[in-house]
């Protein structure tokens, strides 16, 4: 399921109980599968934050916004939606694991992996490689003005 030679980020998920899908769910795109998994469409990457535009399959228009909490989680939190993680950072991705909750949908254990690029290393400073349109670069640049002030 997860490729750290693989230059596509993608978000990984599943259900605490499958047998507890309901159809919408299933519709949703799991089908047959325990994880469904998500092509993150960009992505931002910082010492202390990560923060990526929702994949399209989620019908969502907000970026996704981790940051770092004091005891070294990553934490994102919007509305009745809650992602909790811990972050591992190796030579060429950025991973982060941990459980999502969403209200009235349900909730699981999630996987987010984030390539590097050698060349293209992107932190809170840096949102100029960020595609057009994206809703990243305005994610980090709320970001840095939260965390530093």
């Amino acid at each position: 399921m997860v490729n750290l030679e693989s230059e596509t980020p993608y978000f990984h998920w599943t259900f605490d109980k499958l047998e507890d899908l309901s159809r919408e769910q299933i519709d949703y795109g799991f089908e047959d599968s325990v994880w469904k998994s998500d092509v993150i469409p960009s992505y931002a990457i910082g010492q202390s934050f990560l923060a990526f535009d929702s994949p399209e399959e989620w019908g969502v228009e907000a970026p996704v916004r981790f940051h770092r909490t004091p005891d070294g989680r990553y934490e994102h939190r919007s509305g009745g939606i809650i992602y909790d993680a811990v972050r591992a950072d190796t030579k060429t991705h950025v991973v982060l694991t941990g459980r999502w909750t969403e209200a009235d949908f349900g909730k699981g254990v999630f996987l987010a992996v984030f390539p590097i690029k050698q060349a293209e290393k992107v932190f809170a400073e840096d949102t100029a490689k960020m595609p057009i349109g994206s809703f990243v670069p305005a994610a980090v640049a709320h970001l840095k003005r939260e965390l530093c002030g």
